[in-house]
């Protein structure tokens, strides 16, 4: 976890454009703009509270999002080990497939990829997911990438 001051420097490094060091109490614009960035940074601070309290925990797979949102998921294969994937729950009648693995919708005279939890797999060419067949028990946020923990560069 890093401490507020270091939030604040990431905050404003995100917002570039913005002008922290002035004093916005010179007319009705600015004392509006002093207020935005204050909301901005409250809403800021909100998020990294709520993934520092999430950060090192694992959830039960209930309370996951079903959106599409990246995530690790943990189950447990044929052999009763535990497993940690990169993944997303695609859901019903969201992403357009082919005939051969997919799931058809006669209202929309298409074919989808069948509803439920998918590992991630970026460095294939053929396919870019692939359907669990071991149902997730627990999920957590995806941890930030290296460049972006305590000290990096870039976000």
């Amino acid at each position: 976890m890093m401490n507020e001051a270091k939030k604040r420097e990431r905050f404003e490094a995100l917002h570039p454009d913005w002008d922290f060091s002035r004093h916005y109490n010179i007319d009705d614009n600015l004392v509006y703009s002093r207020s935005v960035v204050e909301f901005a940074w409250q809403g800021y601070l909100a998020r990294a509270r709520h993934a520092d309290e999430h950060a090192e925990k694992w959830l039960p797979i209930e309370s996951a999002s079903k959106d599409g949102t990246r995530v690790l998921v943990y189950y447990l294969n044929r052999s009763g080990k535990g497993r940690i994937a990169h993944a997303q729950y695609i859901p019903r009648f969201t992403e357009e497939n082919w005939e051969d693995y997919a799931e058809y919708c006669e209202e929309k005279d298409v074919y989808y990829t069948p509803e439920g939890w998918y590992e991630i797999c970026e460095s294939w060419d053929d396919y870019s997911s692939m359907k669990l067949i071991y149902e997730p028990t627990h999920w957590r946020p995806l941890p930030p990438p290296p460049a972006a923990q305590e000290g990096g560069a870039h976000e």
